[in-house]
């Protein structure tokens, strides 16, 4: 673990002010990073931005990691930060969205604040169009037959994301999920908390938070999980 830990920190990540490695929320991770790594181990980063989670599952020991990032100007430097820390080998780069349904859409984005890049309805001011794929049908193009982690931070659009996982997920080729929690976010994406949450009751899965030291707390109930204004939560199959 200090090993990969010591190759994390020195990693050149190329993000802007606001992002960072390190966080109290990020520790956590650690330990079931290297708990789901291993010989032909696969990690799935969507949502990559500049490339920390994605640095982190090959820092790991992932043998492979599918990083999706659709802002071309962010999808820049996560290419860059992938080739400078020589984690090529290991991880494929996708300038794509993934979401319920193959299709093109527009992004939003700020050069400022680009981890809040998100996908809006129609033509707007500053947007940028995006292709999106889904993960049922990435799995199927690339030989994937079982993901061990599935990491989702969409603003907002983490049910999207999961259903078009639906064949993997009904499947229980999803080993662990870690997703973004935040009902504000969700609504404005156009679903919402008993949506999310139903998604993933329907497929068999359950949110759980995760403890300082990597471990999963009990299932949480819809109502648990609307008192909670933003989380990083973990979903693995009940």
């Amino acid at each position: 673990m200090e090993q990969f830990l010591r190759v994390l920190v020195l990693s050149r990540i190329w993000a802007w002010p606001r992002a960072r490695l390190g966080g109290a929320h990020h520790g956590s991770y650690l330990f079931v990073l290297i708990e789901k790594a291993g010989e032909g181990s696969v990690a799935v980063d969507a949502g990559a931005n500049v490339g920390i989670f994605t640095a982190a599952f090959a820092a790991a020991g992932f043998s492979e990691v599918h990083a999706f990032e659709p802002v071309p100007a962010t999808f820049a430097r996560l290419a860059e930060n992938v080739a400078f820390n020589h984690f090529g080998s290991c991880v494929k780069l996708n300038a794509l969205g993934l979401g319920d349904q193959e299709r093109t859409a527009e992004m939003q984005y700020d050069q400022k604040s680009p981890a809040t890049a998100h996908i809006v309805a129609g033509a707007t001011p500053g947007a940028c169009p995006i292709k999106i794929t889904t993960l049922d049908r990435y799995a199927e193009l690339s030989q994937i037959h079982r993901i061990d982690f599935l990491k989702i931070d969409t603003e907002g659009h983490e049910t999207a994301v999961l259903r078009g996982a639906a064949k993997l997920l009904r499947e229980k080729r999803v080993s662990l999920i870690l997703l973004e929690w935040c009902p504000e976010l969700l609504f404005r994406a156009g679903s919402g908390p008993d949506e999310l949450w139903q998604t993933i009751m329907n497929a068999g899965y359950a949110m759980h938070t995760l403890t300082s030291v990597g471990k999963t707390g009990p299932p949480l109930t819809c109502d648990e999980l609307k008192s909670m204004p933003w989380a990083n939560l973990i979903a693995v199959a009940a």
